[in-house]
Order: structure tokens, then sequence, then C-alpha cells
């Protein structure tokens, strides 16, 4: 009103959405919902409107897909989230890119499927590319011959053996958001240049044998 200060009034605090895991959500103002450890999506928000942990298809660095997972998760495991209620089996995940090594000494940076579609190519794997780092105009990746030349598949502690002592090093490769082109070449059962669910029973069967 007219003539009034600051002084003698209490502004409303603007609410917003907060929301707390698993699935609950209510207006408070920033500093409540701070007090009850829960996640404030701003001013202006409202729970009638927001969705508070929206899970769909998050597709990996290594092209594998999977279904019902949180935004924030697939942000911190390095994937693509395509949207809340989107499932895997509507959604085409990229394939990961790797040098496409000619016997003309081209490269291109491909996924594996588009290089195996051009005579005299070899695929070098995730995470190659075509960086010419002594500047000879060929590719380091596709001077250094096939990056799993002579790797032991499942042989993690390079024991010479595949068993017990392997079981950490797939673990931790299966696991990890970047694994290094040795761990995928010590995993890769498939042969799909990355490691995923169809690794591991090539994995158990080799520490059977």
């Amino acid at each position: 009103g007219d003539n009034t200060l600051c002084s003698g009034v209490s502004c409303p605090q603007p609410t917003g959405a907060c929301c707390f895991m698993p699935s609950g959500c209510v207006d408070l103002t920033e500093a409540n919902c701070m007090g009850a450890s829960g996640t404030w999506n701003g001013f202006e928000t409202d729970c009638g409107t927001i969705i508070c942990f929206p899970t769909g298809v998050c597709c990996m660095p290594d092209g594998s897909c999977l279904d019902a997972v949180l935004d924030t998760d697939c942000d911190t495991m390095g994937g693509q989230f395509f949207g809340d209620g989107t499932m895997c089996s509507g959604v085409n995940c990229p394939l990961p890119l790797g040098a496409c090594c000619l016997t003309t000494g081209f490269c291109i940076d491909l996924d594996q499927v588009l290089c195996g579609q051009i005579p005299d190519s070899q695929w070098m794997g995730m995470g190659t590319d075509c960086t010419d780092g002594n500047g000879n105009t060929i590719a380091d990746d596709c001077e250094s011959g096939n990056p799993c030349d002579g790797v032991l598949l499942g042989d993690y502690d390079s024991s010479g053996d595949v068993d017990g002592g392997d079981v950490q090093g797939f673990v931790a490769a299966m696991t990890s958001v970047s694994p290094s082109q040795g761990d995928v070449c010590s995993g890769d059962f498939n042969a799909n240049s990355g490691l995923d669910v169809g690794d591991v029973a090539g994995m158990v069967a080799a520490m059977l044998n």
C-alpha cells in the first residue's frame, strides 16, 4: 500500500515444486525445501505440472540402451537421456564412432556398421579416431594395426589364463563409463567393440574352460 516501508512488511516468499525421492512433491519455499532435504525446482514451478524424477531411455557411449534410468543417473554415466517415459524398443541409440582405416591409407570416423560397408576397410574400435599426431598423413590408430591383436579375452590380470583373479577387472571395466581400449579388448567376447551384458556369458564360459 501507499507509504508502506519494507522495514515494516514481511514479503511472502515464492514457492516452487519441491521433489522428494522416490516420488513425492510439495510446493514449498526454497528455504523450506532445502530444510526438508528436497530438490527445489525453482520459482513459479508447481507439482501439478512438473515431473520430479523423469525416467526413460539412456543411450550409453558404447551404443547400448538402458530402460527406466533417471535422467540424472544417465548424465552421471555419460549417457544420453531421451526423455521421460521413453523405452529402448522405440529408440535407436547411436553407435560409437571409431577410426575406419582403408588400405589406401585414408581414414574416416565412422561406426562399425558403416565402416563395414566400405570395401577393404578395418574398424579400429571404440575410442579410436583419425588423428594424425605424427603428421605423416596416416592416422595414428590406422598405423597401429588392430588394437586387440594378441589380447587374451578375459585375462584382465595379464596372468596368461582366465580365472577368478580376472573377475574384479572385468566387473570394473563393465561398470566404467569410459573403459580403456585395453579393457574393451579383454572383455569384448561378442566382438561388437564395446562392453555390455552380452559379454558376461563369454566371460563365464572362459573361466569354466
